[in-house]
């Protein structure tokens, strides 16, 4: 039943595959809707197989072509398609054809619509964590970013988009070595923390909570390879930081003010005490902790492109184990092993229970024999 399932779902894929490179726009954006709908929900890297570059073609036609509707489909579709790949080669290659039209839209960000380019630079990314391993292409993108971010000013109309581009740059920090970090901040070639605290001032929550997020990681990495990173700087984002933990503005909705509060809370923990929010995310007889703002922040990024499919690919996806450092996927045979050591415990555990009991008991009715 479970083969006839994953069939159907192949066969929608093939039908999405050709229908993204016909000429009417809507059937265009119908395809990318069912690649997202299905591979958000499934691991199917056998789908790819002799399509993938008519895929990138459609995909990235629509990118230079297409409208705004078109063209955030086509983004959501990337990341998706991306994480089908079951080798970094794979990814690489993906990287290297699409990136010149992603790139082309995100230079021109005062041409392209907010949109469109802060779908973009979450693509990019996405790609750039799952292959990029050169750091000057790292920094490269980083800069572009950052001069996105520098040019404008997040307000209610163009917060989501800010904090998605900060997101982003953050996700390209945990790339780079604690040495490079220290080095490029230092020399003011990455985004300063002065600039950061300012915009903490920000009137939208997600700008405010992404900042607060990336200072903790931008510490974070820092002391990896300097103990006295950011030591000047820190009584003012301390100072700032607890202003924001404490802010009781009523214009914001309550369920606003708690979000601010939780994450705010974390953050400050951190930076007075060292103290990272563990969290372990529980996924078939798996764990995935959470111990560090690098992995907590790689995660939620990953979160961000699966939704609620996340915990199938965590089990089943072999590029998505790689990246979170998860190992090879458990067989059968191996699950079953563990399930069987488990029993085998518990029934041990229980007959030493009563073993003890019993020479309990024996010891109560000496004690009791000798007091009469």
């Amino acid at each position: 039943m479970a083969s006839d399932k994953m069939q159907l779902l192949s066969d929608k894929l093939l039908q999405a595959f050709d229908d993204a490179s016909v000429k009417r726009r809507q059937t265009r954006i119908n395809a990318y809707v069912v690649m997202c709908e299905i591979w958000t929900h499934y691991y199917i890297p056998d789908s790819l197989t002799n399509r993938k570059m008519v895929l990138m073609a459609s995909l990235e036609n629509s990118l230079k072509k297409g409208e705004e509707k078109e063209q955030n489909w086509a983004g959501k579709v990337i990341p998706l398609m991306v994480i089908q790949s079951e080798t970094v080669e794979d990814v690489v290659e993906i990287l290297q054809l699409l990136k010149p039209a992603l790139m082309s839209i995100v230079r021109d960000s005062s041409a392209a619509n907010c949109n469109v380019c802060a779908q973009c630079c979450t693509v990019l990314g996405m790609l750039y964590f799952a292959g990029e391993k050169d750091p000057h292409e790292i920094l490269v993108l980083m800069k572009i970013l950052q001069g996105i971010l520098q040019i404008s000013t997040p307000d209610s109309e163009n917060g989501e988009h800010y904090a998605k581009v900060l997101n982003c740059w953050s996700l390209l920090l945990t790339l780079l070595t604690p040495e490079s970090i220290v080095e490029q901040i230092t020399n003011a070639v990455l985004l300063s923390v002065s600039y950061l605290i300012g915009m903490l001032e920000s009137k939208d929550l997600a700008v405010r909570t992404v900042i607060g997020k990336t200072l903790a990681l931008m510490y974070e990495l820092g002391l990896q390879h300097n103990t006295n990173f950011l030591q000047d700087e820190l009584p003012d984002v301390i100072d700032t930081i607890q202003k924001l933990l404490t802010d009781v503005n009523r214009s914001q909705a309550k369920e606003h003010r708690k979000l601010q509060r939780f994450i705010f809370r974390d953050v400050l923990h951190y930076l007075q005490e060292h103290k990272i929010p563990a969290v372990r995310i529980k996924f078939a007889d798996e764990t995935l902790l959470l111990d560090s703002w690098a992995i907590h922040h790689q995660y939620s990024c990953l979160r961000n492109v699966f939704g609620a499919g996340m915990n199938v690919h965590l089990k089943e996806n072999v590029l998505i184990r790689y990246m979170l450092k998860l190992g090879p996927k458990r067989d059968t045979m191996e699950k079953h092993s563990v399930k069987v050591m488990k029993m085998e415990q518990q029934l041990s555990n229980v007959i030493m229970a009563k073993k003890r009991a019993i020479a309990r008991g024996k010891d109560r009715d000496k004690r009791s024999y000798v007091l009469e």
